[in-house]
């Protein structure tokens, strides 16, 4: 991100943040996902329902959603510094 053949990042958003298709039925297959879960969330549900207490599953549930978002940071910056080099 400091080395002189990277460009600003913030000049070259709209190459690396692009287009945003309204596709419907990708949607709604994430969304039904989501409502009816999927493989990997049999891995979360057993570690929830592990839990001894309902307070302890509740602060596994939100640290499980604030680590997500945060470790899509690293990804974003990668792929924008790619697309600035």
């Amino acid at each position: 991100m400091t080395n002189k053949a990277v460009t600003k990042i913030s000049t070259t958003a709209p190459i690396w943040m692009g287009e945003w298709p309204v596709n419907y039925g990708y949607w709604i297959d994430h969304a039904m996902l989501l409502v009816f879960g999927g493989i990997p969330w049999q891995v979360y549900f057993q570690r929830v329902l592990a839990c001894k207490t309902p307070a302890k599953a509740q602060f596994l549930s939100f640290a499980g959603a604030f680590g997500c978002v945060i470790m899509t940071i690293p990804a974003v910056l990668i792929g924008a510094i790619g697309a600035s080099t």
